[in-house]
């Protein structure tokens, strides 16, 4: 497993930080991360990375999930408690799209 680069390091180990039923977006990890404008980065790291990462916890900013698959997204985030409907996440137990927030 190669380690990358520093800012390559930090969001991933933000994304190894996310909570079982966590959602959150590309931009939020990156701001997390202390960079704060670079969702696409996040997004590429996300579709290179060699880490086994919870991928399918990451979304839009307007909760529309953007995965490659986004059928298999739907049911890896059902199963963690998340509603999703029309391939966009409704609720969540933990985080931006929590309606407990």
């Amino acid at each position: 497993m190669t380690t990358g680069s520093e800012r390559e390091q930090r969001i991933l180990a933000v994304l190894m930080s996310l909570a079982e039923g966590e959602v959150t977006t590309y931009g939020d990890v990156a701001e997390v991360a202390g960079y704060p404008t670079q969702a696409r980065l996040v997004g590429r790291i996300l579709a290179t990375t060699d880490w086994d990462v919870p991928w399918w916890r990451v979304v839009n900013a307007a909760g529309v999930l953007r995965a490659s698959d986004p059928r298999q997204q739907a049911e890896l985030l059902t199963s963690e408690g998340v509603i999703v409907r029309s391939g966009r996440v409704i609720d969540a137990p933990i985080g931006r799209f929590s309606c407990d927030a």
